[in-house]
């Protein structure tokens, strides 16, 4: 005899192209283009990241390819030459997607 679970889960959803939901659900989602900045605030965001020392605090609003993200952290390093931050947590940041940034 066929138990009521056994005959239930014949009904469920069958999902023939695994990741084709996801795929869709990824395309339903909005992105936002990347804000271009004058040369007043890339200037701002220049000097203080010539300020920053290690274990400072710092927030951060940052772009990524769909959101602009606001991160906190506690910097282990600024590379002028890599053009990142690197946060303790060893989240690395691109200069180039910083859109604000200030010391706590």
């Amino acid at each position: 005899m066929v138990s009521r679970e056994s005959r239930a889960r014949q009904f469920l959803p069958f999902d023939a192209l695994n990741g084709f939901y996801d795929a869709l659900r990824e395309k339903e989602i909005e992105y936002i283009d990347k804000a271009e900045l004058s040369d007043e605030i890339k200037e701002q965001i220049s000097k203080v990241l010539c300020s920053i020392e290690r274990k400072d605090i710092i927030k951060v609003r940052y772009y990524t390819p769909k959101e602009y993200v606001d991160i906190v952290g506690i910097v282990e390093k600024v590379d002028p030459i890599k053009r990142k931050i690197v946060f303790v947590n060893e989240v690395k940041l691109d200069f180039d997607n910083i859109m604000n940034i200030k010391k706590v």
